[in-house]
């Protein structure tokens, strides 16, 4: 068997929001079990002393799923901007290089993988597929609360009313749903080796979960 040769691809992330303040239960962060953080959380949210959201806008579309969306990118200040860059897993932006001996799932050459390996020609298989909060940038960056969104809210998504505007200047994909509520998701294009790619024409974004294709 020829092994792959892997290439890394950068990417803008937009977040979802794990729970909202009116509706939380005593699993506070959503993982399933109760623990004490989670009292802790929920204590100080109902005191009004801790913000779940750590400061970070949502905007509530009135999905079926009840998914809460970002109403800007990770380190963006207006919906129009493009915001920070990462590559899959990675949580810091603006690195000097982006390549297999740099990547934070490298196991020390190019096509090997410390973490989400789904064979054995990759490395040691841990059958990860989702990101664990210790590699969601939007967890690490905007606290417990947030994650990247998954396979199935992005195609809920994308079953919405999409139009393609432009926004302050910017092209990107406009979303309405049911709650006439509103995100826009510049077209911020992507990086891949050397250069910097559509920006304005494609609209790249980083789920928190491995392509079900493979």
């Amino acid at each position: 068997m020829v092994k792959r040769s892997f290439m890394i691809c950068i990417c803008s992330a937009l977040a979802t929001l794990v729970a909202r303040a009116d509706t939380l239960k005593g699993d506070v962060d959503g993982n399933g079990r109760i623990t004490l953080a989670d009292v802790r959380s929920l204590a100080g949210i109902l005191a009004g002393t801790v913000d779940p959201y750590g400061g970070h806008a949502y905007v509530d579309l009135g999905l079926k799923s009840k998914t809460l969306w970002a109403s800007t990118n990770i380190g963006a200040g207006a919906p129009e901007q493009a915001g920070y860059y990462f590559a899959w897993g990675e949580t810091i932006w603006g690195k000097d290089s982006y390549d297999w001996l740099t990547y934070d799932h490298c196991a020390g050459n190019d096509g090997s993988f410390l973490h989400y390996c789904t064979s054995k020609d990759y490395g040691t298989v841990d059958n990860l597929r989702i990101l664990l909060p210790a590699h969601d940038a939007a967890t690490q960056l905007w606290g417990r609360f947030w994650r990247m969104p998954s396979f199935d809210e992005q195609q809920e998504l994308f079953r919405q009313n999409t139009q393609w505007r432009t926004q302050q200047g910017t092209p990107g994909l406009w979303v309405q749903g049911p709650s006439y509520d509103a995100i826009f998701l510049p077209a911020a294009g992507y990086y891949h080796n050397e250069g910097f790619y559509e920006k304005g024409e494609v609209c790249s974004y980083w789920l928190n979960e491995l392509s079900r294709g493979g």
